[in-house]
């Protein structure tokens, strides 16, 4: 190479590279003062100079992969839209053509479910999850299951209706009315619960039916559990009345016989009873509440919430008209009248009582 090509070269090399500067600084003032300033390099692609700038990989998934899809109105046509959306998290709620349905993805198209759902519902999200929805017969039916925030599944897509609470959320199946109680991580409480099913602040009032016996009974067995799936009252009963003024359990078995629990499980009498009835009397009574209890041969007697008897055992017991205190009692077939502490009003000499009232002839 003569000198004069080295010396050209050199100079070609020189020219080039302050051609790279010249470009690079321009492209730098124009993409900070240009037409595209303000654009974030996080949400798009920047040309290798800095001049221009391509679609993000967000949109570009959003605008590409995303087809028409399906949306049916309450006259039943089909409404040809889109529900894809950007999340808050960066990734795509997005419409999937190859399976008609949709899923999530990130931000460049890749998806991070399979596209499953006709729709999801983000309105409780400040609770951790996220509503998937399935259509069978839109808008009579819909099946619903729960997501948490990473797209974990919580409850499998096949419930009628979910009703959120502030720490658990009850959720209803199709067919055969059962339904079940889950934590907001999709735990249990209790589940294969028949639609008998009473929600209170501190414990729940269910109608159980085992799971080997659901294709089987229509009907279950009555228990009580506290809010973390503890077993208050064992499944066991016909029926559970809860009074919850005095805080206690009346519990009915499948022999029509009675029980008396409190609200920790407690068998407060310690056998059952043919009846048990609960009263209230009023709040300046030294007892507001009272339980009369019919034993299986066929007398009575009046206890306290705690199972003391207030009373003796009488043959026969009726409340008086217009009292909520007086009663008349039968023994060996003359009848008087007592209050529910067993004082006596009138003595036991009367052949029948049965038309007496409190405001006429009892002072």
């Amino acid at each position: 190479m003569t000198t004069k090509q080295k010396k050209n070269q050199k100079e070609s090399r020189i020219i080039f590279g302050l051609f790279l500067v010249a470009a690079g600084v321009m492209a730098a003032l124009l993409f900070r003062y240009g037409p595209n300033a303000g654009f974030s390099k996080e949400n798009y692609v920047v040309s290798f100079w800095g001049d221009f700038l391509f679609d993000s990989p967000k949109d570009y998934a959003m605008n590409m992969i995303a087809g028409s899809t399906h949306e049916y109105n309450w006259d039943g046509e089909i409404d040809k839209t889109d529900k894809s959306t950007c999340l808050d998290d960066g990734n795509l709620f997005l419409f999937d053509a190859q399976t008609g349905m949709y899923g999530f993805a990130d931000k460049n198209g890749n998806w991070l479910t399979t596209g499953r759902y006709d729709n999801c519902d983000f309105s409780h999200m400040d609770k951790g999850v996220i509503i998937t929805e399935e259509y069978i017969n839109y808008p009579d039916y819909i099946k619903h299951g729960l997501l948490d925030l990473n797209y974990n599944e919580l409850l499998e897509t096949k419930y009628k209706n979910i009703v959120f609470f502030d720490n658990y959320v009850y959720a209803e199946e199709y067919g055969r009315d059962n339904c079940g109680i889950f934590d907001y991580s999709g735990n249990a409480i209790v589940e294969s619960v028949q639609s008998g099913i009473l929600l209170y602040d501190d414990f729940i009032v269910a109608e159980i039916v085992p799971s080997e016996d659901r294709d089987y009974y229509t009907e279950g067995f009555y228990g009580v559990y506290d809010f973390n799936g503890k077993e208050i009252i064992e499944p066991k009963y016909d029926y559970i009345f809860t009074e919850l003024g005095p805080e206690r359990f009346i519990v009915r078995d499948y022999d029509n016989k009675y029980r008396l629990f409190d609200f920790e499980g407690n068998d407060i009498l310690g056998e059952c009873y043919e009846e048990i009835d609960c009263r209230f009397l009023d709040e300046e009574a030294e007892y507001q509440y009272i339980f009369i209890i019919k034993n299986e041969d066929g007398t009575f007697f009046i206890c306290d919430k705690d199972g003391n008897k207030l009373t003796d055992t009488y043959e026969y017991m009726e409340k008086v008209k217009g009292s909520n205190v007086l009663f008349i009692v039968g023994v060996n077939g003359k009848y008087g009248v007592i209050d529910y502490l067993g004082n006596i009003y009138i003595d036991f000499v009367y052949d029948n009582l049965g038309t007496l009232k409190k405001e006429n002839d009892i002072k």
